[in-house]
């Protein structure tokens, strides 16, 4: 991929990683064949937006830019740069005080990419020891397919979504139309940005879906203040209750008591009012709370700590001989899911009794209890719940950022 990568793999992985060679993801339509026919592909995403200058909100815009690797295997981590099979990555990013878009050679540079945040792994029935690694994404090509690292996560590009493997060919279209597309908003406020303004003949949109490839169960640092950190995650309430039960009791449905269970979705500690889809720069830091029956297996799901919040309810499966128990909020009413700001790829869990350090237990005292995700192997059956990602073909991409300029330039000449 880019060079600085070489310099930073020591800290973005771990030898006990399963390699992307050892997957077995269900994927429609691989993703390479299609990077490699079109040269790139592209991700757009409108963070903030506003129509009127003098508000001096600043605009938050970028295009991501993935291009071919120099090879299409796992290179042999003895003999070979390991970054070889990294996908090309960079990004356009609008500058409101040149109105221009910039070219970024390298976004994993960028501020949001630079802390180091760790994670563990539910193995074999034992919490693993803390593992950390980069902030950022990788973006990693094994023969066919297109793999996306998210700490102890793997992602895979499945490129069979809305569109089918020709993609939608927009030629002539007008941009504005494409706002949304099948009840997904694709080209934010493009209504207004793009009114009037028609794709360009060879115009492309690919509906994907970021998949997960493998089923894990991960702690994941969260969120807060600016940096991530692992204490939260730990349910100090529930230090040396005997069981998962005991512990989840603390938090009795309907009550008062709320356990705060709190997750950061894809890079950012940025906190955002609502719900976006997938994308290199979606950033959300988030908190539900929660409150459960350990008879009926039930958990109350609240926005606030406080107050009469409660969005739904839902069920809860436990597995707590394996050292969780996890809760259904994959089908809960999309309405409701939004609201709390879940994606449907991870259920929570709650898991233990682990000691803090992940190491075998000696006696009840050292009982601890944590809370994360897990990841859901994408199929057949649960790939439909998945939100889209839509790529941009080149002229696609030119064409919106040429659009997007020109109305830029055209609402301050106005103001002016």
């Amino acid at each position: 991929m880019l060079s600085v990568m070489a310099s930073l793999s020591a800290c973005n992985g771990s030898d006990e990683e399963e390699t992307s060679s050892d997957l077995d993801p269900n994927v429609k339509v691989p993703a390479m064949d299609i990077l490699e026919a079109e040269g790139t592909l592209h991700i757009f995403t409108l963070q903030d937006f506003d129509t009127d200058p003098t508000d001096d909100v600043p605009t938050r815009a970028f295009i991501a830019n993935f291009s071919m690797p120099a090879v299409t295997y796992e290179p042999d981590e003895e003999d070979e740069d390991e970054t070889l099979n990294d996908l090309g990555w960079t990004e356009n990013k609008w500058v409101d005080s040149s109105r221009d878009w910039v070219l970024i050679s390298n976004p994993e540079l960028d501020t949001q990419f630079e802390d180091l945040r760790e994670y563990r792994v539910l193995e074999d029935g034992n919490l693993q020891a803390p593992v950390a690694k980069l902030n950022q994404p990788t973006f990693e090509a094994i023969d066919e397919n297109i793999y996306e690292r998210y700490l102890g996560a793997i992602f895979v590009w499945d490129m069979d979504n809305l569109t089918d493997k020709a993609g939608e060919d927009v030629s002539g279209e007008e941009i504005a139309d494409y706002q949304d597309y099948e009840d997904y908003a694709i080209l934010p406020e493009a209504e207004i940005w793009g009114d009037n303004v028609d794709f360009s003949e060879g115009a492309v949109i690919y509906g994907a879906t970021r998949s997960v490839a493998a089923d894990v169960i991960t702690v994941e640092a969260v969120g807060a203040d600016g940096s991530f950190s692992l204490s939260p995650t730990h349910i100090s309430s529930g230090d040396g209750e005997a069981t998962i039960e005991d512990a989840l009791a603390s938090f009795p449905l309907y009550g008062t008591t709320r356990l705060a269970y709190q997750f950061t979705l894809n890079y950012g500690t940025t906190q955002l009012t609502s719900y976006k889809p997938n994308a290199v720069r979606y950033e959300t830091n988030n908190t539900i709370y929660l409150t459960f029956d350990t008879n009926t297996l039930e958990v109350g799901l609240y926005t606030n700590s406080t107050g009469s919040s409660l969005v739904t309810t839902t069920s809860y499966t436990d597995y707590s001989t394996d050292g969780y128990i996890e809760i259904d909020t994959r089908s809960l009413d999309e309405g409701d899911r939004k609201l709390l700001g879940l994606p449907t790829y991870f259920n929570p869990v709650i898991l233990g009794p682990f000691s803090t350090d992940g190491s075998a237990l000696t006696n009840t005292t050292d009982n601890a209890y944590f809370y994360g995700k897990h990841y859901i192997k994408t199929t057949d059956s649960n790939r439909t719940s998945l939100d889209p990602v839509l790529f941009l073909n080149p002229t696609a991409k030119n064409d919106v950022m040429s659009a997007f300029e020109s109305y830029q330039d055209e609402r301050y000449d106005d103001l002016n």
